[in-house]
C-alpha cells in the first residue's frame, strides 16, 4: 500500500509542477494560486519523505 500512495503523490507533485509552471508563464497570472499551489507542493514533499524514510 505504502508503494501505491507513494507512486500517486508523486504524480500528483508532478501534476502540481505543471500547473506552477504553466501559472507562472501565463501573462495575467495569479500570485494567491501560485502560493497556495507552492504550499500544497511542499505539503506534498513533506509527505514524501516522511513515507520514503520509513
Amino acid at each position: 500500500m505504502a508503494v501505491s500512495h507513494i507512486r500517486a503523490l508523486q504524480k500528483k507533485h508532478e501534476r502540481l509542477e505543471e500547473k506552477i509552471h504553466q501559472e507562472l508563464n501565463h501573462p495575467a497570472r495569479d500570485d494567491q494560486a501560485i502560493k497556495k499551489m507552492k504550499l500544497e507542493r511542499l505539503y506534498i514533499q513533506e509527505q514524501l519523505e516522511r513515507l520514503q524514510h520509513h
